[in-house]
């Protein structure tokens, strides 16, 4: 596992990747940073998240669909209790939750691409 903000992406790193998961404000800006790392990434297995916590919360699904020319797996819920386990980095054993499915629904996104 890698977790890497844009401002610290090297092409180099892609070479070492066999699947990535992208998590991204919905906003138009950074669905074109995330156009230009996923040029960069020669994998199939590839899953992008959308953070509806973040910034560009007003922009269409489709849009950033295509800007990035790939579909998006999962959206990540305006929630409180989301936003909370985030900060405290712990999402995945959220498994009870609405947040587990989606868990689920991004692994068959991951196995499906």
């Amino acid at each position: 596992m890698l977790d890497v903000p844009y401002r610290h992406w090297e092409p180099e790193i892609a070479a070492s990747l066999d699947s990535v998961v992208v998590v991204m404000s919905p906003c138009v800006p950074h669905a074109h940073r995330t156009g230009r790392i996923l040029q960069d990434v020669a994998v199939d297995r590839v899953a992008v998240v959308t953070n509806r916590l973040g910034r560009g919360g007003e922009t269409a699904r489709g849009q950033i669909e295509s800007i990035l020319g790939r579909k998006i797996a999962v959206e990540l819920p305006t929630f409180p209790g989301l936003r909370d386990a985030e900060g405290r980095q712990q999402l995945a054993p959220l498994t009870w939750s609405r947040w587990g499915r989606t868990l689920a629904r991004l692994a068959r996104a991951l196995e499906s691409s």
